[in-house]
């Protein structure tokens, strides 16, 4: 399809606008394939739902936020990767019914950019991109691209499995082809010990609940637990334990925020034993207690 940017943003919108009129967020009939639409100014506060990911900001204005502690700025017809464990916070200060904030969220399969990466140049790269982000304006390839995988929402689950894979290798090749190239090359192409590291940085986003032994992730980063300690640490500027107990803070500010937990209640979903140690931990990391958070809402308790 060949069109202006403009043309394919509009059709794009417009396709999403008529299928989900009202906000949310919605789980398409493609794996880890989400849709995001805001009709009205508000902070959103939330895990990535694929840790490796790519968000397409289809209409709206800037939208401004944050990853962790990083500050992030997408644009409309722009479009951001990013290879994060951390919540994003987003400022959606400016839409509205006429004029909403439209995303797509697409992960990035490593098994497919791998098969993609095989018909280039081979560019093997040292660089550590763990949780880092790189924005960049779409390409009328990429967007096209986007709107064949947004055609497939339309069928039936059991039958676009096929269709679901070609179009995703579609779009990688021409995110490889453009200004993200490098930086998704940096994601899958790096060292060894990055991958395993990796890995267990994947394994401990969806295990923060559970206690970690530091030996036991050594093993499964194939390091002793001295160079796993060091090197983790090196990557992550947080020892394995400090990184677990910022996940669980993370997740126990999205629970209070977006969930409207009670204090006690987030402490003990995110693996707490106790109340008041999770808000000594919280209070060091964001400044403030939990209780300060929560009183927007209802009592702290």
């Amino acid at each position: 399809m060949d069109l202006p940017n403009a043309d394919l943003l509009k059709i794009i919108n417009n396709k999403i606008c008529t299928k989900y009129p009202d906000t949310g967020i919605y789980r398409t009939n493609l794996t880890y394939l989400y849709i995001s639409r805001f009709n009205t100014p508000r902070f959103v506060y939330r895990h990535f739902i694929h840790p490796t990911f790519a968000v397409f900001l289809i209409n709206g204005y800037k939208t401004l936020g944050e990853i962790g502690e990083q500050k992030i700025s997408l644009a409309p017809g722009s479009s951001i990767v990013g290879n994060l464990f951390l919540p994003v916070s987003l400022y959606l200060t400016q839409c509205s019914r006429q004029n909403p904030i439209i995303a797509v969220n697409v992960p990035l399969f490593k098994p497919y950019i791998s098969e993609v990466l095989s018909h280039f140049p081979t560019e093997k790269t040292e660089n550590t991109l763990i949780n880092k982000t790189h924005t960049a304006e779409c390409t009328g390839e990429e967007l096209s691209a986007l709107l064949s995988l947004l055609l497939l929402c339309d069928q039936e689950e059991n039958t676009v499995k096929y269709g679901y894979e070609l179009a995703l290798k579609e779009l990688y090749y021409y995110m490889l082809q453009g200004k993200h190239g490098n930086f998704i090359r940096g994601i899958f192409t790096g060292s060894l010990r990055n991958h395993r590291l990796l890995e267990v940085i994947n394994y401990l986003s969806k295990h923060y609940k559970d206690n970690q032994n530091v030996k036991e992730l050594a093993d499964k980063a194939f390091m002793s637990t001295s160079n796993f300690y060091r090197c983790f640490e090196e990557i992550t500027s947080l020892s394995p334990l400090q990184y677990v107990k910022r996940l669980r803070l993370y997740e126990g500010r999205r629970l209070i925020l977006t969930e409207k937990h009670s204090v006690s209640q987030a402490a003990h979903n995110v693996g707490y034993l106790s109340r008041k140690q999770f808000s000594v931990d919280y209070t060091k990391i964001f400044g403030h207690s939990p209780q300060e958070d929560r009183t927007p809402h209802t009592n702290t308790n």
